[in-house]
């Protein structure tokens, strides 16, 4: 290699080194610990996993409790499961209710689902709002007797669940039902939206969670790192019980962000974001 060539391969070098700092500084100059502005920041979520998260008997009654899709922030399936502890027959009662607490400064007290027969078993969908350690119950009621039992399980963070600080000074949560893992192409969607709401009993403060049905939905994806969006995105509506649905598109695997809107009578409430990796 003779002195020419080994001065441009030196002042490449150092060029490309100094166009990569400056990259690095103006990326945290703009605000790269933020999700919004940093890609690297984006979830990837580890395939979905049954995790059994109860198995004992009550009163005669033996009952097995699955988490369908692990246990995190967002929508979360539990699959119960009632047999008779004596002959293994399955049990259906006549009502089962599903309850989840959050014990801290404040009570919190998840929304969740009536419980639906599913391939034998009974589902109930939980909607959780924050990681921690959570309180489930579950209460059935079968021939006119009502038992319950509980446990205690630790709920890690993700992305399917968007908080909103709306400006009337009120708290939205956003979760991203369905799909369960989006995939490449166009497909439907199904978000929920709630509303936090704070009450008093007594000295303790709790916060429990309705669904809003009177939200016009706008969205805009967006894959940060290629700096395009996607096409086929048609925006959701209300269908019942703070469910939205709509259609959303993703060309390519990567890093997608999805941006969100939400107003009330032509008024804006307040934006907010999901951000994930295909």
């Amino acid at each position: 290699m003779n002195r020419f060539c080994k001065r441009t391969v030196a002042d490449n070098t150092c060029r490309w080194s100094a166009q990569f700092f400056v990259t690095l500084l103006f990326m945290s100059m703009i605000g790269c610990q933020t999700y919004r502005n940093n890609p690297l920041r984006a979830d990837a979520e580890p395939q979905p996993v049954s995790i059994p998260v109860y198995d004992a008997q009550r009163n005669g009654v033996a009952v097995s409790i699955i988490a369908a899709d692990s246990l995190r922030t967002g929508t979360v399936a539990l699959d119960i499961e009632l047999r008779d502890a004596a002959t293994g027959e399955r049990i259906t009662p006549d009502e089962l209710t599903v309850n989840a607490s959050l014990a801290s400064d404040t009570l919190f007290i998840a929304p969740t689902t009536a419980a639906t027969a599913v391939e034998g078993k009974l589902r109930s969908f939980v909607f959780l709002p924050r990681a921690a350690l959570w309180n489930f119950s579950i209460r059935f009621k079968r021939h006119d007797r009502i038992d319950s039992v509980g446990f205690v399980r630790s709920v890690g963070s993700s992305w399917r669940c968007a908080e909103m600080s709306g400006t009337d000074s009120k708290r939205y949560f956003l979760f991203f039902s369905e799909p369960q893992y989006p995939q490449v192409g166009v497909q439907d969607f199904l978000w929920f939206i709630y509303q936090e709401r704070l009450t008093r009993d007594g000295d303790n403060l709790v916060a429990q969670y309705f669904p809003v049905s009177d939200f016009t939905v706008v969205f805009e994806t967006l894959m940060p790192s290629m700096g395009h969006g996607s096409e086929g995105n048609e925006n959701p509506r209300h269908t019942q019980n703070g469910a939205y649905r709509g259609r959303i598109g993703f060309n390519m695997k990567g890093d997608w962000r999805i941006d969100v809107w939400c107003t009330r009578g032509g008024s804006e409430i307040g934006r907010t974001f999901f951000f994930f990796i295909l």
